[in-house]
């Protein structure tokens, strides 16, 4: 995290955004806490802007606030991601909907094209490491902030602006496949399809069914988390260790969860 730029919009929005992409960047484990006079001295500010984007993150469910205690990064069980990515799928679908009822304006759909092109250029290479994973992260993001925005609707933006789960970001290396990533570029292949072709009940549909398709994996890996964490009596936190880990326990620990080498 570097000291922030006072040429950077205002110091207070400058510090919320330094702080969610430390959040969203999955450096830190579950349960970690967020200490306003450290993150201040690492900022390079005061702690009142720190204190309100803490404030800001926990409204946004990016972490969590316990009295007494401060705040922290929050954990999610496997039924928290199930629940997450439910609400997901249906904003998701709605985007898609609004989208397609609305058209591609030529400078939106031209960024579709050009995301589509890059990503379908990033599968072919047929490989997978946290380099290229970090590549498609990107652009699957820039990908569904375009259908989103073409929705042309402020408030549902602002909802899904506000549904990541940073515990996916820790993990996305491990947890997400080539193979995963190719058919989530299908499914974005159709999406754009259909929107630009004003299918508005299929827009929805593929809107939903793709959150499905791509976050039912995830959710069967956390489910095995938990079932390591019940037969070891350990924190979540620890059983991620071995993304960091080159002993035989952590290998082997890498196999069970189904973690890349």
């Amino acid at each position: 995290m570097t000291k922030i730029n006072d040429t950077v919009t205002t110091r207070g929005q400058a510090v919320l955004e330094a702080l969610r992409d430390l959040v969203l960047g999955g450096r830190l484990a579950p349960g970690t806490r967020l200490n306003e006079i450290e993150l201040s001295q690492r900022l390079g500010v005061s702690r009142t802007p720190v204190r309100a984007a803490l404030t800001a993150l926990a409204t946004q469910d990016l972490i969590e606030y316990t009295p007494n205690s401060g705040y922290s990064i929050r954990a999610y069980s496997a039924r928290d991601l199930e629940n997450v990515f439910e609400v997901r799928a249906t904003l998701e679908g709605l985007a898609n909907r609004q989208a397609a009822e609305a058209g591609f304006s030529p400078e939106s759909e031209a960024r579709v094209d050009d995301i589509l092109d890059s990503t379908a250029a990033l599968v072919a290479g047929g490989e997978w490491s946290a380099e290229i994973c970090d590549r498609w992260v990107a652009l699957n993001i820039a990908f569904h902030q375009a259908i989103n925005r073409a929705a042309g609707n402020q408030r549902l933006l602002t909802l899904l602006e506000r549904s990541p789960v940073p515990f996916i970001y820790a993990v996305r290396y491990q947890w997400f496949t080539l193979d995963i990533v190719s058919k989530a570029q299908d499914d974005h292949v159709e999406m754009a399809s259909v929107i630009k072709n004003r299918q508005v009940g299929r827009a929805e549909a593929i809107g939903r069914e793709h959150i499905y398709r791509t976050t039912r994996p995830l959710i069967e890996k956390c489910r095995e988390l938990e079932r390591l964490q019940q037969q070891e009596g350990c924190a979540i936190a620890d059983l991620l260790q071995p993304l960091r880990t080159a002993d035989d326990s952590g290998e082997s620990r890498r196999a069970l969860l189904g973690f890349g080498a």
